[in-house]
């Protein structure tokens, strides 16, 4: 019925299920990823190398990661988890030990490092491509880092605006040029390519914000058309800029 890239998320309509009185089929369950918790067991099910219904059991290793996708941009609020998982069960379900549905198994990072896209994720993104076909991200528009040490020191900055993060790019005629946010410039200090000078965000909505990961998972919780409240510091002045959230190309 259609597909997301960025969620890596596609829906399959089955229009019919040969009936079986031993099998009956029903969906599983989605849970509410929101509780999941790390140290949680879980199981990956799957076909590894061909290898049809083999189950791995591992744990939650971590939630809210942030994974950078193919396409440039990243995916937040992503589970990891030690389970194991290979080609075959990536885009399996990840499981809890009630059977229900905690995320869908994405990729294989490493040894004993693997992720799953969270259920409320999937539900958010299958019900958006079932009513419509697709599933709209929203979009800032911008590069961000954040602030290196020799840029606080060179723009002597305040603790705040030091812990913050750096607007080095903003794309031509996106949602945060409409606004007025400006890019830092690139600069050699002590032999070291840095950004200074640029925008520092530190808040959005009357919340503190000192990691690109916290934006980018504020952002991706909003939808296309809402605005925030960027909390920012421009040439040591701390001020508010209203930014209305485009469509992510």
């Amino acid at each position: 019925m259609g597909g997301d890239r960025y969620s890596d998320i596609a829906v399959l309509k089955i229009s019919t299920i040969p009936y079986d009185e031993d099998l009956n089929p029903s969906p599983l369950k989605l849970a509410n990823s929101s509780e999941v918790r790390p140290g949680q067991i879980v199981l990956a099910i799957g076909s590894p190398f061909g290898l049809e219904g083999s189950v791995t059991q591992g744990i939650v290793s971590a939630t809210g990661r942030t994974l950078p996708t193919e396409e440039g941009f990243s995916m937040s609020n992503v589970i990891q988890t030690d389970a194991a998982l290979n080609p075959g069960n990536s885009g399996g379900p990840l499981l809890s030990l009630s059977g229900e549905v905690i995320g869908i198994n994405r990729a294989k990072g490493g040894d004993n490092v693997g992720f799953s896209i969270p259920s409320n994720r999937v539900r958010e993104v299958a019900d958006s491509i079932i009513a419509t076909g697709k599933y709209e991200h929203s979009w800032l528009g911008i590069r961000m880092l954040e602030v290196d040490p020799l840029a606080a020191e060179y723009m002597g900055l305040s603790n705040e605006a030091a812990n913050g993060v750096m607007v080095v790019d903003v794309v031509e005629d996106g949602p945060s040029d409409k606004a007025g946010l400006i890019a830092a410039e690139e600069k050699v200090i002590d032999g070291k390519p840095v950004f200074v000078n640029g925008d520092i965000i530190v808040g959005i909505d009357d919340i503190s914000m000192y990691t690109t990961n916290e934006i980018i998972s504020y952002v991706n919780s909003k939808r296309p058309g809402e605005i925030i409240e960027l909390i920012i510091y421009r040439e040591g002045e701390k001020i508010t800029v209203d930014v209305k959230l485009g469509i992510r190309p």
